[in-house]
């Protein structure tokens, strides 16, 4: 029932400012979906509000008694949040002024006008996925300051034989000498001449060496992938390899992966070179990016800058 001196938007209205973002929150440090279905077929759930810019009533956040019934009720006093945002901005209006909700709105339905269509370069089909071992432990450096590599990779070979039997040569990938915590080596096997591989994280803790991480990239076309690691607090493992088939198509991918204690989280996927072959007129096709700089605490809304 809509309360008495209050200019509640029409559930029409309410549709209208949820679709021209997508229905995901417009709060840009979140963005959640807000709507999906359930379990029962015929029915969907959704966690979002169509919040007031400015107050449906005196006394509510932010109201304007410059603005008609009608401005209020109106898409443009309406902005699509989730739950915990919407909440938030009420009981915040201060920090959540008419100007920054604005801001937010416009920034959303921009967005969303420009992802229709596209695909997502968050979109996580198809990359390689980590299977953990173990927890990554981020404690005191090793007693270990110097890393030989040979020696490391053949002591590996004994400890975990079962990795080697089926592989037709190793590469050293990536390895620390300690500045980053414990030492890490990465390895990569291949097969089927360099068109598989697997990739293994090790860890040298107190007891010796552990298989904290590893992932499978098939379908690599002798393509030798490139793994390192960005160091922080959590840091980054950086995953280059090969994705997308098809004859005489070469589709490079890069994969990020958060560090965190107890497991590696995908954090994106995007490519960056395409190569294809065909009709007698082979041509490459370079998708150029902007370095960003990686903060040292990789949480939720941390903020990448770019390089001068």
């Amino acid at each position: 029932m809509v309360k008495a001196n209050r200019d509640e938007f029409s559930d029409h209205t309410k549709r209208i400012i949820a679709g021209r973002v997508n229905y995901r929150c417009s709060n840009p440090t979140c963005g959640t979906p807000t709507s999906g279905p359930t379990e029962d077929p015929t029915k969907r759930l959704n966690i979002g509000v169509a919040a007031h810019i400015t107050a449906a009533a005196p006394q509510g956040p932010r109201y304007d008694l410059a603005l008609s019934p009608e401005e209020r009720r109106s898409p443009k006093n309406g902005i699509w949040l989730c739950q915990n945002c919407g909440k938030l901005n009420d009981n915040d209006p201060n920090r959540f002024s008419v100007d920054l909700l604005r801001h937010w709105k416009e920034t959303a339905e921009a967005n969303a006008l420009e992802s229709i269509g596209r695909r997502s370069p968050f979109d996580r089909h198809g990359e390689p996925q980590l299977v953990v071992h173990i927890p990554y432990n981020q404690g005191a450096i090793s007693s270990s300051s110097v890393i030989f590599p040979s020696e490391v990779i053949e002591n590996i070979r004994r400890l975990f034989p079962e990795y080697f039997r089926e592989a037709e040569r190793t590469q050293l990938l990536s390895h620390s000498a300690g500045r980053l915590g414990h030492p890490y080596i990465i390895l990569g096997l291949s097969s089927s001449f360099d068109r598989d591989w697997k990739i293994l994280f090790f860890v040298e803790e107190e007891l010796g060496w552990n298989l904290a991480a590893e992932t499978i990239l098939e379908n690599q076309k002798g393509y030798v992938p490139e793994v390192r690691y960005v160091s922080g607090t959590p840091g980054a493992l950086v995953l280059t390899h090969v994705a997308g088939y098809g004859t005489g198509i070469l589709r490079r991918t890069t994969s990020w992966y958060r560090v965190m204690q107890h497991a590696f989280m995908p954090l994106l996927s995007y490519p960056y070179y395409f190569h294809v072959a065909g009709w007698g007129m082979p041509f490459s096709r370079v998708l150029t990016a902007i370095p960003v700089e990686i903060p040292a605490m990789l949480s939720p809304g941390a903020v990448l800058r770019t390089y001068p």
